[in-house]
């Protein structure tokens, strides 16, 4: 089973979704959950897991962590430096392999190969992950279903974070 996070912050609380999936290129999810968060961290440059993290954890102390084979975030799974990432403080709470999903490239990562490039998009998503091979994260976002830049499960979740559905 695998859950795809996404966060998306209003004034005064963040709303946290999960999509889960059965499989990585699952064309369909098996559920969701959607909460408020009003007890998150302010935002501090190169520090974005700290106000993240608990958003996700609202989601993940919810459900059995032990029925999940992978996390997929809206973010940074490892930088490839001693900074902390999203991805990587997710992995070090849960040891759950974090494979992160981001669309624009961050000044701190400092890894190679983290471009993956979907359907007819001239837009690389950067891929990065943490307690999995940068190549089989490369391979199972390459390989997640839709024919868009975004994978539809990765869509979904951003969808209902922002409550588009």
């Amino acid at each position: 089973m695998i859950i795809v996070m996404d966060v998306d912050y209003g004034e005064r609380e963040a709303c946290v979704a999960g999509v889960f999936a059965e499989r990585t290129d699952s064309k369909e999810s098996c559920g969701f959950l959607r909460l408020k968060v009003t007890d998150y961290g302010n935002y501090e440059s190169g520090q974005f897991y700290k106000r993240e993290l608990p958003c996700i954890q609202a989601i993940l102390e919810k459900i059995n962590c032990k029925i999940l084979d992978l996390i997929i975030i809206d973010g940074y799974a490892d930088f490839g430096t001693q900074r902390v990432s999203l991805g990587q403080a997710v992995y070090n709470t849960y040891q759950i392999p974090t494979i992160g999903i981001a669309k624009k490239a961050c000044q701190y990562c400092h890894l190679m190969n983290t471009e993956v490039f979907r359907g007819s998009s001239k837009s690389p998503l950067f891929v990065t992950s943490y307690g999995i091979s940068q190549e089989e994260a490369r391979d199972i976002v390459t390989c997640m279903s839709g024919k868009n830049r975004l994978p539809y499960l990765v869509k979904l979740a951003d969808s209902y974070a922002r409550g588009n559905l």
